[in-house]
């Protein structure tokens, strides 16, 4: 989906590398020593915890907003 954007296609950035790719996320696991389950798991609980707000103040903050 460039799993930000939702194009449903995964592995495509859309020609930005900053949109995160499943190749991305797997980079990350990786990093972390975890499991595709995990890291799923991991994310959504992270993501359920972040508002709107903060995310748009950090873009904003990056000059995007």
């Amino acid at each position: 989906m460039c799993l930000n954007c939702g194009c449903e296609m995964p592995n495509d950035d859309m020609g930005d590398p900053a949109n995160i790719t499943l190749s991305v996320l797997a980079k990350a696991a990786v990093a972390s020593k975890m499991n595709g389950k995990d890291t799923i798991a991991e994310m959504k609980k992270s993501l359920e915890k972040l508002s709107p707000e903060e995310l748009d103040k950090k873009i904003e903050e990056l000059g995007d907003g």
